[in-house]
Parts: C-alpha cells; sequence; structure tokens
C-alpha cells in the first residue's frame, strides 16, 4: 500500500513540474478553422500548453480590460489576418501592455500596423523596415518559385527578418499540419521541449476533382464532354468549403458536364491558372466558369491581364458568393442579401472583369464555440435549392454554346413605365433605333429573325400596337389579345405555386403581404432582431407611401397600418397577434390604394382579359421583343421559361 501511495505521490509531483504556457492569438473567421484543427493537432502531443483564441467580432465584445489580462497573461501572441475596425484597439492594448521582450509577438497577413508590432528573440522584427521593403518581405513568392527558394532569396536581402520569413511559412502553407507547427513554433520559444515540425509548403495552384486535390498531371477529362471550371481561393479545400465544391460538380455532372476546382492562391497564380485552363482539359473544351475568388480575380497587379485572359477564353463567368456572417435563415430574412460592406468586393469589383450572374451558393453553418480554443465557428454549408439554379443555369449556357444561332431563341426586353403607349424610352434614349438596329445584327448573325419591318418607324407602329402594358384598358385589352402571347388561369397557376410561398403572397398582397409573411417567419425561426429590422425598412417605405398618396381611403389605410405595426411589434416580442395582423392585411388591401396591395390572386388583376394572362410583345422568328411586365420580374421569368425556352434569370 505503501509503494502504491509513493508512486501516486511521484506521479502528481512529475505532473505538477510540468510547465503550461499560454498562446494568445487572434486570427480572421476565414482561418479561424483551419488554426482549430490546427490546436487540436497539437494539443495532442502538448497537453499541458494552452491556447486561447479569438475572432475579431469576438474580441469586440470584450473589455479593454479582459483583453490586456490575455495579453499579459500569454507567452506567445499570434496575429493573423486581421483587419477593419478593431486594428488600431488591439494596436494600443498591445503597445500600451506591460513589457516584456520575451514574448514573440508574429503578425502577418494583417494590417501593416500589427505586422510591425511582430517581436522575435526580444528584438522587433521591422525595427528601420521602410514600406516598400515591409511590401517585399510580405509579397508571395512568384508561381515558378517555391516558398523555401522564396524564404532563401529574402533571407539574404533581410538577414533580421530571417526567423519571421520561416513563421510565415506556416502560416502561407495552410492546412492543420502548418497551423499546429506554427503554434508549435511560437510557444517552443518558451518550453524548448517543444518538437516544431517543419512546414509543408501549399502549391500555388492546386486541383480539386472527385472529392481530392489532384496535381494538374492526375486530372482525367473526356474529349466530348464540356468542362465546367470553379476557380476558389487556396482556402477552398478546408472542411465546409469543399463541400460546396462537391455540391456543384455533383449537381453538375448529372448534367453531363464535367467538372473540376482549381485552388489558386492570390494575385499571379491566379492569373497564371486561368492561364493554363485549355492546356490543362486537353483533349476536352471548358464550357463554363464559376469565380468564388472575391475582389478582383489577379489582384491589383494582375488584373487587366486576368481579363484579357477570360476574353480570350470566352466562356460566361458566374460570381458564386459564400457568405460567412449570415446563416440561410437569416440571409432569406434580411433586407439587404448581402451586408453592404461586402457588395463592393463580392459584386461591384468582380463585374469590372465580366464576372456576372452573382448568386448566393453557401451562408453560415450554425455557429459554435470551440472547446479547446474558444474560437467561435461557422464553417460554410451550401444552399442546395442554389447550387441547382446555378448547375441549371450553368446547363443552359452550355447548351447555347453548342446551338446554332438560328434555333437560339432570344428575348429583348424593354423598359414600359408608367404603362401606356408613350412611354417607350429610358433617359432619353431612342428605345425604337437601338431594337432596330439589334435586330438586324442578330439577322446578320445567324439568327432567325423572320420578317422584320421595313424601318424604325414601322417598328414602333407596332410596338405600339403590341407591345405596350394597358392594365386599366379594357378595351385595348380585348384589342390586343388576340396578337399576342396568353397564359392560360392553369398554365399560370402551376408555375405560380413553384413560388416561395413569401413571394406568392407579395405576388397577390403586395409589399404587405411580404410584410406579413416575412415577420410569421422570423417568428418561426426565432429571429425577431430580423423582423424588427423589416419592419423598419418595409414598414416604413409603405408608411411613407400612404402619406403622399391622394386617395380618399388615405387617413383610414395610416390607422390601419399604425394598428399593423403596434400588433407587428407585440409577435415580435412573443405575443399571438396573428390572426390580428391578417385581419389588417386584409383591410389595406381593401382599400384599393395602389402600391400597397398586389395584383390578386392568380391570374391576378393586370393584363389580363377573360382570365388569361396577356404578355404584350412582338415576336420575329426566334427574337421576342417586349415590355417589362407590370407585375415584376417573376412573370418576366415565366415568359422567357415557358414561351421562348430561354434560360430563365435567376435573382
Amino acid at each position: 500500500m505503501k509503494k502504491k501511495l509513493l508512486l501516486i505521490a511521484g506521479i502528481l509531483l512529475c505532473t505538477s513540474n510540468i510547465h503550461a504556457d499560454t498562446l494568445f492569438g487572434i486570427v480572421s473567421e476565414r482561418s479561424a478553422t483551419e488554426l482549430a484543427a490546427g490546436a487540436k493537432q497539437f494539443k495532442r502531443k502538448n497537453p499541458e500548453h494552452k491556447l486561447i483564441l479569438r475572432t475579431p467580432p469576438q474580441l469586440a465584445k470584450l473589455s479593454d480590460q479582459q483583453v490586456s489580462l490575455y495579453i499579459k497573461n500569454a507567452n506567445a501572441i499570434l496575429l493573423g489576418a486581421v483587419f477593419g475596425d478593431g486594428v488600431a484597439r488591439i494596436e494600443r492594448l498591445i503597445k500600451n501592455a506591460p513589457s516584456n521582450n520575451s514574448v514573440p509577438i508574429f503578425a502577418t497577413n494583417s494590417d501593416r500596423r500589427l505586422t510591425r508590432l511582430s517581436r522575435i528573440n526580444g528584438e522587433d522584427v521591422f525595427n528601420g523596415i521602410d514600406e516598400q521593403a515591409l511590401r517585399t518581405l510580405t509579397r508571395s513568392p512568384e508561381i515558378n518559385v517555391s516558398y523555401q527558394q522564396h524564404i532563401k532569396k529574402l533571407s539574404k536581402q533581410f538577414p533580421k527578418q530571417t526567423a519571421w520569413l520561416q513563421a510565415r511559412s506556416y502560416w502561407q502553407g495552410r492546412g492543420s499540419h502548418n497551423m499546429a507547427g506554427l503554434i508549435a513554433w511560437l510557444l517552443q520559444h518558451k518550453d524548448k521541449q517543444i518538437i516544431v515540425p517543419q512546414a509543408q509548403p501549399q502549391s500555388a495552384i492546386r486541383y480539386y476533382q472527385h472529392g481530392q486535390v489532384l496535381s494538374a498531371q492526375q486530372l482525367k477529362f473526356k474529349k466530348y464532354i464540356p468542362v465546367a471550371i470553379i476557380l476558389d481561393h487556396n482556402t477552398g479545400d478546408r472542411a465546409g468549403d469543399r463541400e460546396l465544391l462537391n455540391a456543384i460538380c455533383s449537381q453538375i455532372e448529372k448534367r453531363n458536364q464535367q467538372c473540376f476546382a482549381i485552388l489558386a492562391r492570390w494575385g499571379e497564380a491566379s492569373m497564371q491558372a486561368i492561364k493554363n485552363i485549355n492546356d490543362i482539359i486537353k483533349p476536352a473544351k471548358a464550357s463554363i466558369m464559376v469565380a468564388l475568388q472575391d475582389f478582383a480575380i489577379g489582384g491589383g497587379q494582375y488584373r487587366k491581364e486576368v481579363t484579357k485572359l477570360l476574353t480570350q477564353l470566352n466562356i460566361p463567368v458566374i460570381k458564386g458568393i459564400r457568405l460567412t456572417d449570415r446563416s440561410t435563415e437569416e440571409w432569406k430574412l434580411s433586407t439587404d442579401g448581402i451586408p453592404w460592406d461586402g457588395v463592393h468586393y463580392r459584386v461591384a469589383m468582380p463585374e469590372l472583369q465580366g464576372i456576372s450572374q452573382p448568386i448566393i451558393l453557401a451562408t453560415a453553418n450554425t455557429p459554435y464555440i470551440d472547446k479547446l480554443t474558444g474560437l467561435k465557428l461557422s464553417p460554410s454549408r451550401p444552399v442546395l435549392e442554389q447550387v441547382e439554379q446555378l448547375t441549371a443555369r450553368m446547363s443552359n449556357w452550355t447548351k447555347l454554346q453548342q446551338q446554332d444561332n438560328s434555333k437560339k431563341r432570344v428575348a429583348l426586353i424593354y423598359y414600359n413605365h408608367p404603362p401606356g403607349r408613350h412611354n417607350i424610352g429610358a433617359d432619353n434614349l431612342d428605345v425604337p433605333a437601338s431594337l432596330w438596329h439589334i435586330l438586324n445584327q442578330l439577322k446578320q448573325a445567324g439568327y432567325d429573325t423572320g420578317t422584320l419591318p421595313k424601318d424604325q418607324k414601322s417598328l414602333l407602329d407596332l410596338i405600339q400596337q403590341r407591345g405596350i402594358n394597358l392594365p386599366n384598358d379594357n378595351g385595348a385589352l380585348a384589342e390586343m389579345a388576340g396578337n399576342i402571347i396568353t397564359l392560360s388561369p392553369e398554365k399560370y397557376q402551376q408555375w405560380f405555386e413553384t413560388l416561395a410561398p413569401r413571394v406568392q403572397n407579395e405576388m397577390v398582397y403586395g409589399p404587405l403581404g411580404y410584410l406579413q409573411s416575412s415577420l410569421f417567419n422570423a417568428v418561426k425561426l426565432n429571429k425577431p432582431d430580423l423582423g424588427k429590422t423589416l419592419l423598419q425598412h418595409v414598414g416604413g417605405d409603405i408608411e411613407h407611401l400612404l402619406e403622399g398618396v391622394d386617395h380618399p381611403a388615405r387617413k383610414r389605410a395610416l390607422d390601419l397600418f399604425k394598428q399593423f405595426k403596434q400588433h407587428a411589434n407585440a409577435l415580435l416580442e412573443g405575443k399571438n397577434t396573428h390572426d390580428k395582423i391578417n385581419q389588417l392585411t386584409k383591410a389595406l388591401h381593401a382599400t384599393g390604394i395602389e402600391g400597397i396591395r398586389g395584383w390578386g390572386k392568380a391570374p391576378g388583376n393586370v393584363m389580363v382579359f377573360n382570365n388569361k394572362l396577356l404578355i404584350p410583345g412582338i415576336q420575329f422568328g426566334n427574337i421576342f421583343i417586349g415590355p417589362q411586365p407590370p407585375r415584376g420580374w417573376e412573370v418576366n421569368e415565366e415568359l422567357l421559361h415557358a414561351n421562348l425556352s430561354f434560360p430563365p434569370p435567376h435573382q
């Protein structure tokens, strides 16, 4: 018994002598998943050490005192890919922390104010380094240069920064192995017993096909089957992100296309990847590309060259979007779709390169806190209905490429608002003249245009007879009914039922119906804050319309809507006011005020004659020209899809 007690005491004594060090890190949300995986790998071999990692949004919720305590108690500090509003605060708190030059600070791929805080072996890494030198040190290697060669070259030029460059090779290498190595490298400065694995450099361009990362030589393509390409960041194969690649390729392969993804580093690597496409997919040919990379492909330095390469490639390039900061439910309930501060780099900048038709493909998964590090993780997940829309569109584009121009069906939609015979124009532009020239150019290009009018005036006469919206003129509708496309109520209803319930409600009851459905959905999903935002924005627009309308029921409508808002707020605070909101919606609709009511039950009461929906326009062979229907793009999608066999525009 004594021997057992002595053995236990010895174990406890040895355990108490184990020194536990702490790493404190701030890393971007995009990098959080990889850091968490690396931390798990590190802790398997070094269970005694403590890892405290936070994302910038998590840090923003902490007080200065809490952050300062983390910094004070840290034996090593990591700052990875940190930008934005919190940079100045982080810089201030680190600079104001009690001086301990033995604590290494490694900052990389971040705002340069943070990068300059790097400290290794008691020395400020970038002391005396100007901005030009810092740009050189933080630049990625050229496409044909390995990272080891890159570091060796820079180390000769900047010998005092060699250690920082070696640490950066872990970050640039990505993956859980390298992140575990970086953690080990930082804490090894305090605990020399920690074994630091070698960094495993990541190739600047990698390829992903059938669930595997492959070299260009390992890719396999069949000659006569078109190839769909996904261009992603070099992080596209990490957990969460690769599920989207798998979903897109799985769906497009079911539509008889081949598929693979390019995982390319930012800048020159992305440019070179596009340059290589035709060579690596031989003997097959590219048909379409989905760009998941944000900003401009190739970065500032290679943007123009990439644009030229895309022009030469001559295939449609669709912008796919991952929302990392909103769940699917939050996105659907949002008033803006994409957060305003992301529109410029997710939509506007890609459009400069001809990358268009943006579509949300993945959203943030339900966030959770990683027990090991404290990181808030929300890996993305594909939105399968959106992926289905994307791949249907990709398939349709590919079919158009393979079809002779004479068989292609094209719709030209022009503006006709307010409705009427003389409102065909756009900012004083000569729309009939433009349509005339477009029709003749299509004819020269081999499209079936049938017999065209002899001149622009004749075209305008036809447009005013058959190609205008006259929703309240029964005599004109009766005259038009025998000369234009019509949809039966059964066919319209069949399509109508494919719409989301909230869109159906909006079609029938207008913006009030949309607001009502969205509020009910917000309560169902337990998202009252989103419901309040909707009520503020959409409700504000409705109220503004009612205040300015000239209508006998204006005063009553304002009073009804005041009640609507009161009961809506009560609903969002947990009370059951569904029935009252339904009653008020119907009462407001019954006032007859245009702008707040919809088009009635299908097929509605706009451009309808004898219970048939009239679609104004003129058919010239396979070319249709007509006005944007007054009930919105939903009907226009039906027009294109059901009547012209043309790929419908998905919103």
